[in-house]
């Protein structure tokens, strides 16, 4: 899968139509890929490897950052000076701890 196909796939399961969130959500994309390749210890390409899990990633990343609380992203909220705290990367990863593969050991 290519990045352009994993963006509107995104797009389409987020139920946005326009392009004005593209930049938004490709920062979103490469964020995924780059976390995940780097969590699971993986050379090559992860996009082809799992689209799913960088679907996944970019989706929960968007909306943490744009719901108030999407997919349950605050993380604590006060009312007293309105605090909001949101959920950051390793809790995100923490959350699709089950969907994600062992990651690669192997001797250098």
């Amino acid at each position: 899968m290519t990045e352009p196909a994993i963006l509107e796939a995104i797009k389409r399961q987020l139920k946005i139509e326009t392009v004005f969130c593209d930049d938004e959500l490709k920062d979103y994309i490469a964020e995924a890929i780059e976390v995940l390749t780097e969590k699971l210890n993986i050379k090559g390409v992860l996009i082809d490897k799992y689209p799913r899990l960088v679907i996944k990633f970019a989706k929960l990343r968007y909306g943490y950052e744009n719901s108030g609380n999407m997919n349950g992203a605050v993380k604590s909220m006060s009312q007293g000076q309105r605090s909001v705290t949101y959920k950051d990367t390793n809790e995100i990863l923490k959350e699709m701890a089950s969907d994600l593969p062992r990651p690669f050991v192997g001797f250098y």
